[in-house]
């Protein structure tokens, strides 16, 4: 009825990424967590046995008068290139009718077991079992679709310690949302030193306005000459820097590409001209370091975190608040677009504060979120916007309230 993320090697609480308000909360096997704490070494096994059908205790039914359950072949690739991608899966994107549209339960297989364990070990989403709105249930079995049990083996078969360090190192560096955090926690559990290393890379990055480059990207779809492109391109790197501007190509890739509703093939085919013409390198299925980051991908990252003890990550994250800070400056609150802005900075300080309270830093916080409670209360107008200003207001008390005692 949901959909969750949880790296099962470790002890953490899954997150809700979205689904049904109230679903149960998962839980995991602790078979299934040894299995995936073996990393790389329990691979082999696990591809051998893709195609072993015997059946698990596990029943998942759907009879409900509406909805459906269906068999499908959705695969989460290693690469992000098409051309390095197995064949024969993912079909069902093109709207085939070719699977059972009209199953009413489904028994777990082990080999649909050991494709979710090779999913969480090589973090890549290879879900059996998802949620489907509205009252929906969609199968990947390999069980079921083989060509499943084909790619995984494709993709990940002979996998050393040496690529997988790698390969997480590159997913940490993903701009999609989640990717970097789920990648850190695979690192930082199979591989602590180089984990530690990403990690502070990451941290130690600087923050920009999204919002401001995302529009940048816009303005310049409303122009058809090379030369505005650049002009634009360059006045950016001006005004924001230059690092900055490097992130113009991703936000038209996301705005034409990922979240294209109703672009047209036109709309594509320019946004595709104008990121040859800015960043004739850019290409959207490789994954790059950036050295700035948007609020809301910090905040996720801090929080993969919570459960990690190590000194190093608290002085850097400590100076992730100081830099927010020090971006504020004086807003003009009356712009929506700042407003925003502050948003996500107020989201950067409370991920901090909750990290940080109590280590000798509440004086910081206190000095930034208490002209926030002022700022908030004279600007809300939203629900969701008072629901904000209480939580600034909370921790503006409990932090009054440490102080005294």
């Amino acid at each position: 009825t949901a959909w969750g993320e949880q790296f099962m090697a470790i002890d953490e609480e899954p997150e809700f990424r979205g689904g049904i308000i109230g679903s149960e909360k998962p839980t995991v096997d602790p078979t299934m967590r040894k299995l995936v704490q073996l990393g790389v070494r329990a691979l082999p096994i696990l591809m051998k046995h893709l195609d072993d059908k015997r059946e698990t205790k596990l029943v998942i039914k759907h009879d409900q008068g509406f909805g459906a359950m269906w068999y499908s072949d959705e695969y989460d690739p290693r690469y992000g290139d098409k051309v390095r991608q197995p064949k024969n899966v993912n079909s069902d994107e093109k709207m085939s009718h070719t699977f059972d549209h009209t199953i009413k339960k489904f028994t777990l297989h082990v080999g649909d077991a050991c494709y979710i364990a090779i999913g969480q070990i090589v973090n890549r989403g290879l879900s059996v079992i998802r949620y489907q709105p509205t009252a929906c249930i969609v199968v990947n079995s390999p069980i079921q679709s083989p060509a499943l049990a084909a790619a995984v083996r494709q993709e990940w078969s002979g996998l050393t310690e040496t690529d997988h360090a790698k390969q997480l190192e590159n997913d940490s560096y993903s701009l999609y949302p989640y990717s970097s955090e789920a990648a850190i926690k695979h690192l930082l559990y199979f591989y602590p030193v180089a984990g530690e290393r990403v990690a502070l890379r990451l941290l130690n990055r600087k923050i920009y306005d999204s919002g401001a480059i995302w529009e940048v990207g816009e303005k310049m779809m409303k122009f058809d000459s090379e030369k505005d492109w650049n002009r634009i391109y360059k006045e950016t790197q001006r005004k924001f820097g230059r690092d900055a501007a490097e992130l113009i190509p991703h936000w038209i890739n996301w705005i034409y590409f990922v979240a294209s509703f109703e672009r047209t093939t036109a709309q594509q085919g320019k946004a595709k001209l104008i990121c040859k013409t800015i960043a004739p390198k850019y290409d959207p299925a490789i994954n790059v370091y950036h050295s700035v980051y948007e609020d809301r991908d910090q905040a996720d990252l801090i929080r993969s975190l919570k459960n990690v003890k190590n000194p190093k990550f608290d002085s850097a994250i400590q100076e992730v608040f100081r830099d927010a800070v020090t971006s504020k400056g004086k807003p003009d609150l009356t712009q929506e677009s700042e407003r925003r802005r502050i948003d996500g900075l107020d989201l950067i300080a409370k991920v901090c504060f909750e990290r940080m309270h109590g280590k000798g830093f509440d004086k910081e916080y206190l000095a930034y979120f208490e002209p926030r409670v002022f700022e908030t209360e004279k600007y809300s107008k939203e629900e969701w916007e008072k629901q904000e200003l209480d939580e600034l207001k909370e921790r503006v008390k409990k932090l009054k309230q440490d102080s005294s005692n």
